[in-house]
């Protein structure tokens, strides 16, 4: 009976471990999204896209679509 309930303890350790691990690298990518969005948002390109697309009147856009 000692013997199942030590395999028993190990086994819960090991699914907390792992649980750890994944809350962990969980959060870890949230971060890197948060980061990537952030990165995005304050480079050229993001700026470049929205001022073509806005002042532009979307002129381009209906040309892309009708290229496709």
């Amino acid at each position: 009976m000692a013997f199942k309930d030590e395999e028993l303890r190990k086994v819960v350790e090991a699914g907390k471990k792992a649980f750890d691990q994944l809350k962990g690298l969980t959060d870890q990518m949230e971060s890197a999204k948060a980061a990537a969005v952030e990165e995005y948002k304050s480079s050229n390109s993001f700026d470049d896209n929205n001022t073509k697309y806005f002042f532009a009147s979307f002129e381009l856009l209906r040309m892309q679509a009708k290229e496709k």
